[in-house]
């Protein structure tokens, strides 16, 4: 009986509408309105029956139907569509959506699993959500503040597809259940606090077009384990980026960083082995102290980055500092670099220790008013360290 229904009301909206329209259409479950011009489908509820998703748990929306052998694509979620499915815990939206309907998915409160093309459509977020995938479009600081609603069930995050080229400030600021976080490529900034206090994320991939880590970006990341940097694209990380990150064991700084800021890995106390770039020119005051585990560290700068004073503080100054070979006698005497344990990094594993020699057969010359270092083996290097080739 509901069938003969559903063709009866088929065939009046044909006739209303100039055979544009079919409404309350149910194709696999779910219900449709269909605009037969474009061959394009609206997903919506059941005129009839308000309630007619409420025992769903999960629904995975397709991007076509086929309605009397004629596909449509779904483009619109309608208003209202789930609110109140309490019991539904997983939703896939295909890629074709491109709008979301007021409140959809209002009061979804078991909803944990959301995968999306554009998180920005959805104006209301439940506040449970463990697992969500951001598969397309941009996500502003209105939808990072709607995922923020989550902070103590969200534990998954996918925004590989966004168009993101900044993560904002205090983007993801809290979310402490986080341990899984995947960043577009694309991005070039992770902006001040945008994952401070995500006290459970454990590794991170940096992407290669990032070119700054900005202040406080990773501050207190408490498990944070493991950070991977990819392309040479990164010039900076910021004051306190990564304060305190106690987890971190090993940290390898990518070719092209020129500074690392102020405290940027300051108590980070299971830091145990450290390698900085060719192109470091400055590592701020307490850049590293109190990496109280530190045992060796590896600088490939041909001539010593700016420090201060605490640069390194509450370090040992017996850990072997490894530098390149024809630069050692040019750390050493460096008035602050020649208070640590300079080795030449063909010397690894050897028990040399820094002599404080205050001899150097590296020379700074000038020609065309150009300040230049030559070593011993007569290549060239600009103050800023780049090799003259």
């Amino acid at each position: 009986m509901k069938n003969n229904s559903l063709v009866l009301a088929f065939i009046l909206t044909l006739t209303c509408f100039g055979t544009l329209h079919a409404s309350n259409v149910m194709i696999d479950g779910l219900y449709y309105n269909l605009k037969i011009a474009d061959s394009t489908a609206i997903l919506t509820r059941d005129n009839n029956d308000y309630y007619a998703y409420q025992d769903y748990t999960e629904v995975i929306i397709p991007e076509t139907i086929t309605y009397q052998n004629i596909p449509y694509t779904v483009w619109k979620i309608d208003e209202y569509a789930f609110a109140g499915c309490t019991r539904l815990k997983s939703l896939i939206v295909p890629k074709t959506v491109t709008s979301v309907g007021y409140r959809a998915i209002h009061g979804c409160d078991s909803l944990a699993y959301l995968e999306v093309p554009d998180i920005s459509m959805i104006y209301t977020l439940p506040n449970r959500l463990k697992h969500v995938v951001i598969n397309g479009g941009g996500v502003d600081n209105d939808a990072f503040d709607r995922l923020r609603l989550s902070a103590s069930y969200l534990s998954y995050l996918e925004l590989s597809g966004v168009t993101n080229t900044t993560l904002p400030i205090r983007a993801l600021y809290d979310c402490y259940r986080l341990d899984t976080l995947f960043l577009p490529d694309g991005l070039e900034l992770l902006d001040y606090m945008a994952l401070a206090e995500c006290v459970n994320l454990k590794n991170i991939e940096i992407p290669a077009s990032v070119q700054e880590i900005g202040d406080r970006a990773f501050e207190n990341c408490r498990m944070l384990n493991t950070v991977t940097f990819n392309g040479e694209n990164l010039s900076r990380i910021g004051n306190w980026a990564f304060f305190q990150c106690l987890q971190l064991q090993n940290i390898t700084i990518p070719e092209g960083v020129t500074e690392i800021g102020y405290a940027a890995f300051y108590g980070c106390a299971y830091l145990n082995e450290v390698t900085l770039p060719s192109t470091t020119q400055q590592l701020g005051d307490q850049a590293f102290a109190s990496c109280s585990r530190m045992t060796k560290m590896y600088v490939d700068a041909a001539f010593p980055p700016t420090i201060d004073s605490k640069t390194f503080d509450k370090v040992s100054r017996s850990m072997p500092v490894y530098v390149p070979d024809a630069s050692v006698n040019a750390y050493q005497a460096d008035t602050l670099w020649g208070q640590l344990n300079i080795v030449g990094a063909s010397h690894e594993g050897t028990s040399l220790t820094n002599t404080n020699s205050t001899t150097t057969s590296i020379r700074k010359i000038i020609e065309n008013g150009q300040l230049y270092i030559l070593l011993p083996d007569g290549i060239r290097y600009e103050v800023t360290g780049k090799k003259i080739e």
